[in-house]
């Protein structure tokens, strides 16, 4: 699924808030949030707390993949996906 939007996110978390059947209370408390900041994040509010956005995906168990397009050139609309950074300093931890 592609994100484009605040609205388009705060849509993905509240699809998934609701097939967990979590209130927004529930998921505003689990947050550390109010339930007006979880409803104004679904509505897509621009200005939402980023680490909020987060924490409240990862309540949730939604994890975000960043797609690169794979060279300007290409108009192919394909993507090349990055490396996840906890994944890569994991990697990294282990050859230590």
């Amino acid at each position: 699924m592609e994100i484009k939007s605040p609205r388009e996110l705060g849509q993905l978390i509240r699809s998934y808030r609701v097939e967990r059947r979590m209130t927004q209370e529930g998921l505003a408390a689990a947050v550390g949030a109010s339930r007006k900041w979880v409803s104004e994040a679904e509505a897509g509010k621009p200005t939402a707390e980023i680490g909020r956005i987060f924490r409240a995906l990862a309540v949730l168990g939604v994890t975000i993949g960043i797609l690169q397009e794979a060279g300007k050139a290409s108009s192919g609309g394909e993507h090349e996906e990055i490396p996840d950074v906890g994944e890569v300093l994991s990697a990294y931890r282990g050859k230590t």
